[in-house]
């Protein structure tokens, strides 16, 4: 064990060496999770200043004001659940497809639709940043 401690210490301190970059799949996940518990603090890292998310509906929103959308008392997530994710790294940048099943709770209902989206993401200050989130693809379930 002491000299796997030894090992480890003296890679980190190798000029050029690099730890490796967090899961990217886990973070698009968690992100939509803080959607759901209003983790305003998480998504303000996650979300990189210039984010810009274009909905199925063509609005968009700047990270500013979909954080507003988020922490607003009205706006309730019930579920934001992935299926058929695909990571394509490249450097320092990251591209996720896949698809989210969305169950929003509304005043007097529950509204369920689905959207095929792309994320783009960049390493920054060493950590992933969604830049963009594009939906190309929306329905009701």
């Amino acid at each position: 064990m002491k000299t796997f401690i030894i090992v480890l210490i003296a890679l980190c301190t190798v000029p050029g060496y690099t730890q490796p970059k967090p899961s990217l799949d886990d973070l698009n996940r968690a992100i939509d999770q803080a959607v759901i518990h209003k983790d305003v603090k998480l998504l303000q890292d996650a979300y990189a200043p210039d984010f810009v998310f274009t909905h199925g509906t063509g609005h968009i929103d700047s990270k500013d004001s979909w954080l507003t959308n988020v922490g607003n008392a009205k706006t309730h997530f019930l579920s934001r659940d992935h299926d058929s994710t695909q990571v394509e790294l490249h450097d320092d940048v990251g591209i996720v497809t896949g698809k989210l099943s969305i169950a929003r709770q509304e005043e007097d209902k529950v509204v369920r639709y689905a959207i095929r989206y792309v994320r783009v993401y960049a390493w920054r200050n060493k950590r992933w940043q969604m830049l963009s989130h594009r939906t190309v693809k929306q329905w009701d379930f």
